[in-house]
């Protein structure tokens, strides 16, 4: 029985580790593409 409970745990723990890993990606992506776009209004002003 605990090794069925352990087994109902696990999915939801991986789920939401899952979900706080894309937001964390899209997070940096944005960041990324931020610094992306200062570089290039950078050489565009320069």
């Amino acid at each position: 029985r605990a090794a069925s409970d352990r087994s109902q745990w696990v999915p939801i723990h991986w789920r939401e580790m899952a979900s706080t890993g894309d937001e964390l990606a899209q997070r940096r992506h944005r960041s990324l593409s931020d610094e992306h776009q200062k570089k290039v209004a950078a050489t565009n002003n320069g």
